[in-house]
C-alpha cells in the first residue's frame, strides 16, 4: 500500500511553501505565475492488468453444412408462414 504523500503532485508546484498549512477557508498563499487559463490533459495509459482473452472464432462450416442450413431455415419460415394463413 503506498503512503498518503504530504502534498499532492499536482499541488506542489502552486503552493509557496510547499505545504498545505498556507491553505484556508478564505484562500491560498499560491504561486500566481503557475496559473493559466489552460487545462493540462495527461495523456492516458492503460492500466496494469492482463488483456481479456479474445473471443474464440466459430468454427467455418463446410458447403453442405451451409446448404443443410439455409434449407432449414427456409424449411421453417415456410411453416411459420403457413401457420399463420391456417390461424
Amino acid at each position: 500500500m503506498e503512503v498518503i504523500p504530504e502534498v499532492e503532485w499536482w499541488d506542489a508546484p502552486l503552493l509557496r511553501d510547499g505545504t498545505y498549512e498556507s491553505v484556508t477557508d478564505e484562500g491560498a498563499d499560491l504561486k500566481e505565475g503557475k496559473l493559466t487559463i489552460y487545462v493540462e490533459h495527461p495523456v492516458p495509459i492503460e492500466p496494469p492488468v492482463d488483456s481479456a482473452m479474445p473471443a474464440p472464432q466459430p468454427l467455418k462450416l463446410t458447403k453442405t453444412e451451409l446448404k443443410k442450413l439455409r434449407t432449414q431455415r427456409r424449411r421453417q419460415r415456410e411453416m411459420e408462414k403457413q401457420e399463420l394463413i391456417r390461424q
